[in-house]
Formats: C-alpha cells, structure tokens, sequence
C-alpha cells in the first residue's frame, strides 16, 4: 500500500498547470512531468509569483493611441514585434529631437 504525505493538501495537477510554462503538456499526453520538482502551492498568487517570466524593472505601459492608418499598416505590414519596433522608432525620433 503506498503511503501519502498527509500533511499535503490536495492538489488539482491540471490547475496548477495552468500557469506552468507553455513546454509541460497541459492534458493526459504522453509526456512526462517531473512532479518531484514542481513549484507546488496552494495558493494561487503564490504560484504566478514563482511561475512564468521575471518581473521588469522598468515594465511597459498600456496605452490606448490614435494613429493615421497609413502609418498602422507600414508598421504591421512589417511582421511580427511590430509594436517593439515602432516603439524604437519614437525612441530614436525622442533620441533626436
């Protein structure tokens, strides 16, 4: 009979890796989780705490703009980091200016 760690409260392993990076299969594949060394927590802050990318020291801010269209389209016509890249642009003209 295998023993359990009572002391551990249940944890729905799907749940958990709903913010597990996008590489862990997240239904029944075939693939294998290493649950040994999982970050395991029942607290929902916690986990998006230690899982997922560093926090910025400088995050960026979301804006609503209004742009001409014309210019919307050269940028996005440009693939994709579109937005990165008009964000240098107005870097470079403030560098400038």
């Amino acid at each position: 009979m295998k023993q359990e760690n009572l002391s551990m409260p249940f944890i729905n392993k799907k749940s958990l890796l709903a913010n597990a990076p996008e590489t862990v299969a997240k239904d029944d594949s075939e693939q294998v989780f290493d649950w040994d060394n999982a970050v395991v927590s029942s607290d929902l802050h916690d986990l998006r705490e230690k899982l997922g990318r560093p926090r910025l020291a400088n995050p960026k801010k979301s804006v609503t703009i209004r742009l001409d269209n014309s210019i919307l389209q050269y940028f996005k016509a440009t693939g994709k980091g579109w937005q990165t890249r008009m964000n240098s642009a107005l870097l470079e003209w403030i560098a400038s200016h």
